[in-house]
């Protein structure tokens, strides 16, 4: 198979909202971003992909017709219910993040998140939200 880029997600627009929100988010906790990796208590990264799903969903379904007993006839179900089966296709969002601890070298915190997405998913609103919601966890620092 082929690779395809999508365009909705893949691009640099919606890299640099991710990291706008993670940048706020962690500063609202108390973690404040330095230029020199080596002066950081922590180091941050991420991982964000888009994957193409399918599922195949079955539906009930109950046969209509005319049910009669000892009291008359009324339209009602009989028999076996039947099934449909169809396939569903979406998009599925990932994103981890994790948090380092420099000077032990262990992972500190890691939180994965995972959600259907369209290309509305990626607003800068909708992506502060999903990272609020990622980084719900994470105790603020004091």
């Amino acid at each position: 198979r082929e690779y395809r880029r999508n365009s909705d997600w893949e691009n640099d627009m919606v890299r640099n909202r991710i990291t706008r929100a993670f940048e706020q988010n962690l500063n609202a906790k108390g973690l404040i971003q330095v230029s020199d990796p080596a002066n950081a208590d922590f180091l941050v990264d991420y991982q964000f992909g888009v994957q193409r799903r399918q599922e195949r969903v079955a539906t009930p379904v109950y046969p209509a017709g005319m049910v009669c007993g000892y009291y008359g006839c009324w339209n009602g179900f009989y028999g076996p219910p039947g099934v449909v089966v169809h396939t569903v296709r979406y998009h599925e969002g990932t994103i981890v993040f994790d948090l380092v601890d420099r000077d032990r070298n262990r992972q500190a915190y890691r939180a994965v998140r995972e959600n259907v997405v369209t290309r509305k998913s990626f607003t800068q609103d909708e992506v502060n939200e999903g990272v609020r919601h990622l980084l719900k966890d994470l105790k603020p620092t004091k």
